[in-house]
């Protein structure tokens, strides 16, 4: 569990991540990945951030939207990388702030 991580996203300032949607979901993936790994990274899915926002149907296209722009805000910001695919199939985000 990340909860350094996650005390650490909530720290970024408002300048850097203005949007709610966005700093919410990276403290989410921020809490998801593991405080002791040496690279932290999230690899829980789409699905997961999608319940966070509140969205009864994850793969709604209303919710994938929402995700995908807060992912894009997040990846222009410095905070997460793109990097790979878990065993799962989900894409890894490697969590750069």
């Amino acid at each position: 569990m990340g909860r350094l991580l996650m005390a650490e996203a909530w720290q970024i300032p408002r300048k850097r991540i203005p949007n709610p949607t966005a700093r919410f979901l990276l403290c989410r993936m921020a809490w998801t990945a593991k405080d002791s790994d040496q690279w932290p990274a999230y690899f829980a899915g789409w699905d997961t951030l999608a319940l966070a926002l509140g969205y009864e149907e994850p793969e709604s296209m209303a919710a994938q939207k929402a995700i995908a722009r807060a992912l894009a805000q997040l990846t222009e910001a410095g905070c997460i990388t793109p990097d790979g695919f878990a065993k799962g199939g989900n894409r890894r985000y490697r969590l750069t702030f």
